[in-house]
This record gives C-alpha cells, structure tokens and sequence, in this order.
C-alpha cells in the first residue's frame, strides 16, 4: 500500500491555504476501506489487515493533518 503524504501549502482541490494541526485520539487511529465497515460505520476487528495504521502510541494519539477552511477537507500525514 502506497501512502501520499501531501506537505503543500495549497489545498489540492481548491488552491486555499491548508492550516497546519493534528488529528487527536485516545485510540489508535486507522483509515480502513469503506467496505470493511460494518452499518453504523465502524472498523470491524477482522479488517484491520486491510487497514493503513495512521499514528499509534501509548496513552495518546496524533497525526499531523492540514486542514483547508474553505473546502473543510483534512489532509493527514500518517507517521512512522
């Protein structure tokens, strides 16, 4: 699985400025496919093999994100 990490300052699809922040969870934070979803939107623990591990930790998660104002899309930059 290729992962793009997007440093630009521009958004991609409307060219506004992305505001640097972090994404923050008290879990581990994974982005999976839409169809390893079960109905109410959840990961479901068998998918986890299909899914792309964004930041981990101890007690406390972050990922670097950039967030566009504009168009209200976030951008994250998954660590390790």
């Amino acid at each position: 699985m290729t992962v793009v990490v997007h440093k630009e300052r521009l958004c991609p699809y409307c060219s506004g400025e992305l505001q640097p922040g972090t994404i923050e969870s008290v879990h581990a934070i994974y982005w999976c496919p839409q169809t390893n979803k079960n109905k109410n939107g959840l990961l479901l623990p068998r998918s986890k093999k299909d899914a792309q591990l964004i930041s981990s930790g101890r007690m406390f998660f972050y990922a670097s994100a950039r967030r566009c104002p504009k168009c209200n899309v976030i951008i994250v930059e998954p660590s390790g």
